[in-house]
């Protein structure tokens, strides 16, 4: 279990959510690269990893999910949109925060 932190400090609230995949569309240039990055987590004590962040390490505020089959670059719809067919599309993910900011009256 890796744990949260503060849900907000100074008047400011923290939300995060990444991945912990690599291979996400066989399509995207970019994913061969985040594998081989990956790599360097093998061993550690977060080796769950989105290629460039390890999983616990992503952690801030309110995690709102940490396990999207996307690598860091898909989680910021890197590459032309090419993303896991079979995941939530990181659009979707960014309007479901909008929404909870909106909801939450930020």
């Amino acid at each position: 279990a890796c744990g949260e932190g503060s849900y907000a400090d100074n008047g400011v609230r923290y939300y995060s959510w990444s991945g912990t995949g690599h291979i996400t569309n066989l399509l995207d240039p970019l994913d061969l690269p985040m594998t081989l990055t990956s790599a360097a987590f093998v061993g550690t004590d977060d080796p769950k990893n989105d290629g460039l962040v390890g999983r616990c390490s992503s952690h801030l505020g309110k995690v709102i999910r940490d396990n999207y089959h996307m690598n860091h670059l898909d989680e910021v719809n890197q590459t032309i949109g090419l993303t896991d067919l079979f995941e939530t599309d990181p659009v979707v993910v960014f309007r479901n925060h909008a929404n909870r900011l909106k909801q939450a009256g930020l």
